[in-house]
């Protein structure tokens, strides 16, 4: 098995170049002299002497391989950092990748003091932040630039004062492919509602086969559920809940949710193989002193850095970007009223720090998508479009937002979706249907269908995530 021992750095400059200054672009090296593995990288330059220290240097730079050095094994979502570096004004380090890309050859330039061309550098100092190389498969390489600069003045050294990193994760784990449902604002007297459902349990058998049933708020929409755990009793062991204005804490419908499905909170989380879900709730305290907040951070923040966890989707009932719809009649007043604004600015960079690849809403009785968004803290409600695709997205930024308020209880066929934002790709307020959505683990790839009751497809999309392909 692939460890991150199997990570070394390799000199450019072709493939018998022993020699750190001639490092400056070309064919990986694959001299043992210019080999180094161990996953972290130091010194490339000769040392400064006083002479140059006085009058400074230009700034210089060398490239240098990522290598995946295991025969057989892939190493995933690999980052380059810097592990530690001198703080000090004297010398400036950063690094950037090469536009070539995995397993390009990049072009060599004239000289140490040429500056390549079209390389972003920074200076990430952590995993979370370092570049992203993604997955490197046995023997593959990822090219990238270091750049150093001595300022006037500096005290002469002897070597410089920083350590690259690049660490990713061994992929480990025997992953099938399976798929999960969701939908909103289902009722227990509806019988769309129950045939929603019954499509749903088909699912059980399929050849990509139902995981998990996510029910987004608005179940059974009575004082009591019992109707809606007999209406869901096939795939009642694979149901999550997100509760809703409707589920009010305290009330016995929250209380019996709760109990019944064995939740400790109206916010929660777990994994089912490589897709982290975190459930909030929108009907209970989310501001920045709450437990929920404290809760959110820290678990975003800990599916982002584990290596057996490849997606993150979040549910909560309400949504914070809708093109407008009708929602059930409220249940009683809770002590914390939803703001979506409140909400969206809290959260939605929250998302986006730690990587949230999907967020499922209820509540507005219709069916939206949005395009993946980032959120924009210039115009918060006009959140930054990342892709311009329409259906099928490769390693997109953000998140895409669906809302699944077509469970079967009620449509709002009076709003009119005709001239949505534009970032709401598509808007249906005519079907009652569900979302089935499929993971296949070997290509790495969520899709999503929007079926209707008929189990007619009425929209659908895919997100592609290189990075992690087996």
């Amino acid at each position: 098995m692939a460890t991150n021992d199997d990570i070394g750095f390799m000199l450019s400059g072709g493939s018998g170049n022993g020699d750190p200054s001639l490092s400056l672009g070309g064919m990986m090296s694959m001299s043992l002299i210019g080999t180094i593995i161990s996953g972290r990288l130091g010194n490339l330059w000769d040392p400064v002497p006083k002479s140059e220290a006085d009058t400074g240097l230009k700034e210089e730079y060398r490239c240098i391989f990522v290598h995946n050095v295991n025969p057989v094994d892939s190493i995933k979502q690999v980052r380059l950092f810097f592990e530690s570096k001198n703080s000090d004004q004297d010398v400036t380090i950063s690094i950037g990748l090469d536009p070539s890309g995995k397993n390009g050859t990049p072009a060599t330039i004239a000289d140490e003091s040429t500056t390549p061309t079209n390389v972003q550098f920074s200076t990430p100092m952590n995993y979370q932040n370092g570049l992203i190389l993604g997955k490197l498969k046995a023997g593959e390489f990822y090219p990238f630039w270091i750049k150093r600069g001595v300022n006037a003045g500096a005290v002469p050294f002897w070597a410089d004062a920083y350590v690259l990193r690049a660490e990713g994760f061994p992929i480990t784990q025997n992953l099938t492919d399976w798929g999960f449902s969701s939908a909103a604002i289902f009722g227990c007297k509806s019988s769309a509602a129950k045939t929603n459902v019954t499509h749903i349990a088909d699912r059980l058998d399929d050849s990509v086969p139902l995981k998990l049933f996510l029910a987004a708020g608005d179940m059974a929409l009575t004082n009591l559920p019992d109707c809606w755990f007999k209406m869901t009793k096939k795939v009642d062991k694979f149901t999550k809940v997100a509760f809703a204005i409707t589920e009010v804490d305290e009330s016995p419908e929250t209380r019996s949710l709760l109990n019944h499905y064995g939740i400790p909170n109206q916010y929660y989380s777990f994994d089912l193989q490589n897709v982290h879900f975190l459930v909030m709730g929108t009907d209970t305290a989310y501001d920045v002193n709450s437990a929920q907040y404290t809760f959110v951070k820290s678990d975003l923040n800990t599916a982002s850095l584990r290596g057996d966890i490849d997606w993150i989707v979040v549910g909560f009932s309400q949504p914070f970007y809708s093109a407008g719809g009708a929602s059930p009649p409220p249940g009683k007043p809770t002590a914390t009223p939803f703001d979506p604004v409140k909400f969206r600015d809290i959260y939605h960079p929250i998302f986006d720090q730690y990587q949230v690849d999907l967020v499922i809403t209820g509540h507005v009785e219709n069916y939206q998508r949005t395009a993946p968004l980032s959120y924009n803290a210039a115009s918060p409600a006009n959140p930054t479009i990342t892709d311009v695709a329409t259906n099928n997205y490769v390693d997109p930024v953000g998140e895409i937002f669906l809302n699944l308020g077509t469970g079967g209880h009620a449509l709002d066929t009076k709003t009119s979706l005709a001239s949505p934002p534009a970032y709401v790709l598509e808007a249906d307020n005519l079907h009652f249907g569900y979302m089935w959505l499929s993971f296949s683990l070997q290509s790495s790839v969520l899709t999503g269908v929007f079926y209707g009751v008929n189990n007619v497809s009425l929209d659908s999309f895919s997100i592609t995530r290189s990075d992690i392909q087996v």
